[in-house]
């Protein structure tokens, strides 16, 4: 009489499928970085430059002839207006914004905006010579037109060149910043937004000097002082004359 050896089975019991669920997410989430918190991509900020040309280009066209570039075929839009949208389309691709050749494009769109809110602020204060017998209400309004083109054009300027550029900034191991936030110092990671750099140039203007953000490199001391100096023409000087001819 022959043995058969006794063959036993073995019953896997799985585990609920919310447990599986549970595993299989924790299991895709294993090997994800951890957040550092929430930052807009860099392609997407571009429309903050295209924002700031559109917008100065439109106060550059409303602008009285002897405040602008004479007429508008032959004023500042004709050159931002390119410029902008050149850098708008280089600025697509997130790997653009390190590339020296769209930096420079950049930077010379920011050259010529600096220089037509620095040449509209001088013709403002030409326009208040007696013998040009300037209108009140037409300085008033000008003079809020530069004061926004001043606010805008600043702002990308404190934004493209901080820390060395966008892309620059967002690097954890790059601590040479031209600016300083508040929530630097915080332990937290934290990466500034355009509308950052876009309060930090408004408070500029009205308040004359740094407020919570504080430049820590020489250039950026130069650039607050150059449009502190810029507004403070725009507005002591221009408001206060437009003021006694409305009286």
């Amino acid at each position: 009489m022959s043995r058969h050896p006794i063959q036993t089975t073995q019953t896997q019991v799985e585990p609920p499928a919310s447990e599986r669920e549970r595993d299989h997410t924790d299991n895709k989430t294993a090997g994800a970085p951890a957040s550092t918190g929430p930052t807009d991509p860099l392609p997407r900020a571009r429309h903050f430059l295209l924002g700031a040309v559109v917008v100065n280009c439109v106060l550059q066209l409303i602008l009285p002839d002897r405040v602008s570039l004479g007429e508008w075929w032959l004023g500042w839009p004709l050159l931002e207006a390119p410029l902008g949208l050149a850098g708008f389309i280089a600025l697509r691709h997130e790997r653009n914004f390190a590339r020296e050749g769209v930096r420079t494009l950049v930077r010379v769109l920011l050259i010529v905006m600096v220089l037509a809110v620095s040449f509209n602020t001088a013709m403002l204060l030409s326009l208040l010579a007696p013998s040009n017998n300037p209108n009140g209400i037409d300085l008033l309004l000008s003079c809020a037109a530069v004061l926004t083109m001043n606010i805008l054009t600043f702002g990308v300027v404190y934004w493209w060149i901080d820390s060395g550029g966008p892309a620059a900034r967002r690097d954890p191991n790059n601590t040479r910043h031209d600016l300083q936030f508040p929530q630097d110092v915080e332990a937290e990671p934290w990466q500034p937004r355009p509308e950052d750099y876009l309060y930090t140039s408004y408070t500029n203007v009205f308040a004359f000097s740094p407020t919570d953000t504080m430049p820590l490199t020489r250039r950026a001391k130069g650039i607050f002082t150059l449009q502190s100096a810029v507004a403070l023409l725009t507005m002591l000087v221009t408001l206060g004359l437009a003021v006694n001819n409305l009286t």
